[in-house]
């Protein structure tokens, strides 16, 4: 338990909830290196999901106990974060005056893709490919088609396959975790991180790439966007796992705050519409941000942790998988 994971992702889920505190007023979204900033913490959950599951995979390849370990970790809250939603937003009329009407959850979309991720990561074990002396080769492969412009560009597309990427990214540090040096890896990734921050200011790579005939203008994006992809990861599960100071945050409460924060989030934009009060971004999350924190702490004691009880359990690996996913 000492590390900073539950930390991270608990300030993930804030990440995301304050990000989509402009989207329900109505403004667009903060933006950095392609994504939006709840874009961002998304693909770096899933960063950390895959390193967790994967990781908890290899210690412990029974498909029908990782089945059931999965399912008692999303089914519960969720089931109840969707009917909390369902009544609230019926109850404020489908938040039809608010900047941003008609919206129950925007959250709960990536539910089914994480939950897709799961049903790959337990094929891929079944299959003998979750192994050290094969896992590389996926990866690559996957990389590869991306770099090459594999498959469709369209907004789907570009939503869903960052997740899919940023799983795929976090499973790769876990197989291949003893051969990695996190602390060099961690320092590169933030070092390109920079650089693309930088380059996405200045327009040097486009104008670099102009006179490169094997690389056209339309591949500059995919080569500005997803190391991005990369890089996140390895500095997101190094702040998680290996950084200084350790938080040692016990309880998490990063789901919670996940699954019922829009919600919340648009009922207190249709209250304050309807007293006078106007409301910013800022204003809005530290609002939002308490009430869904009070409902997290409420949900993860109340079902989470309850429903975590009946996992199977025995050993060490069981328990890390307990606490973290």
């Amino acid at each position: 338990m000492n590390d900073n994971l539950n930390a991270i992702r608990l300030c993930l889920a804030m990440l995301v909830l304050f990000s989509h505190s402009f989207a329900v007023l109505g403004l667009p979204q903060p933006e950095a290196l392609g994504w939006d900033l709840g874009s961002h913490a998304v693909h770096a959950f899933f960063a950390v999901s895959g390193y967790l599951v994967v990781g908890s995979y290899m210690r412990r390849p029974n498909l029908v106990q990782f089945a059931l370990n999965r399912l008692l970790r999303i089914v519960p809250a969720l089931l109840v974060a969707y009917v909390f939603g369902r009544v609230l937003f019926e109850w404020y009329d489908q938040y039809s005056g608010n900047p941003l009407p008609f919206r129950r959850n925007n959250s709960l979309w990536t539910i089914p893709w994480e939950i897709t991720c799961y049903a790959a990561c337990a094929s891929a074990g079944v299959t003998g490919l979750l192994h050290r002396d094969r896992y590389n080769v996926i990866f690559a492969s996957v990389w590869i088609m991306v770099f090459a412009r594999f498959g469709p560009e369209d907004e789907a597309y570009m939503l869903i396959l960052p997740m899919l990427l940023s799983f795929l990214t976090g499973g790769f540090i876990a197989v291949y975790e003893r051969e990695i040096n996190m602390q060099m890896a961690a320092s590169i990734s933030s070092f390109l991180l920079a650089g693309l921050s930088l380059d996405r200011w200045l327009g040097m790579l486009p104008r670099t790439l102009y006179f490169v005939p094997e690389l056209s203008a339309a591949n500059i994006v995919t080569i500005q966007q997803w190391p991005v992809i990369v890089s996140m990861a390895f500095c997101v599960i190094y702040l998680g796992k290996y950084a200084p100071p350790r938080l040692v945050w016990g309880e998490d409460y990063s789901y919670g705050v996940y699954l019922f924060a829009w919600p919340i989030q648009q009922i207190v934009v249709a209250t304050s519409l309807s007293v006078g009060l106007s409301l910013n971004p800022y204003s809005l999350s530290m609002i939002a941000a308490l009430l869904t924190f009070c409902i997290a702490v409420l949900s993860w004691h109340l079902i989470e942790k309850p429903v975590l009880k009946l996992k199977k359990r025995g050993t060490a690996g069981d328990h890390l998988f307990v606490r973290q996913e």
